[in-house]
């Protein structure tokens, strides 16, 4: 009898530290980046046969100056650079799309990395990728 109820209470026991796991683990996939000066940072690959649509956007907090940075194109497959752009904007926003020829079934990575400035011309380092 004994037994049975050590059975049933760690059977109990490892349902519940599921359940808990599968919780946590939901919380963690919404956290987001904390900055001082941008409000979001963010960019989306996508890829329709053998052309890839990089987008970048970046929405500084109210008094941001610049958006300075550099968007890049990487093929994981070949480990190859397709295309790298240099960002640089005078004001609080930044919308940005590009258009690159890929090889169809390749892996890419999109990633920005740059500064966001404050009114007093203090740089916040930014960064943000994309993967398909």
């Amino acid at each position: 009898m004994r037994s049975i109820g050590k059975c049933c209470a760690i059977l109990l026991l490892t349902i519940f530290m599921c359940c808990g796991i599968a919780k946590v683990s939901a919380q963690a996939a919404g956290i987001q980046p904390y900055w001082n000066n941008a409000e979001m940072v963010k960019t989306t690959l996508e890829i329709s046969g053998s052309t890839a649509i990089s987008s970048l956007t970046v929405i500084g907090k109210s008094g941001t100056s610049q958006i300075t940075g550099t968007l890049k194109l990487v093929d994981n497959t070949t480990g190859t650079n397709v295309g790298e752009w240099v960002i640089s904007v005078n004001g609080a926003s930044c919308s940005e799309i590009k258009r690159s020829t890929v090889t169809a079934g390749h892996k890419f990575t999109l990633s920005f990395s740059g500064y966001v400035y404050d009114a007093n011309g203090r740089g916040e380092y930014v960064s943000a990728s994309d993967s398909k």
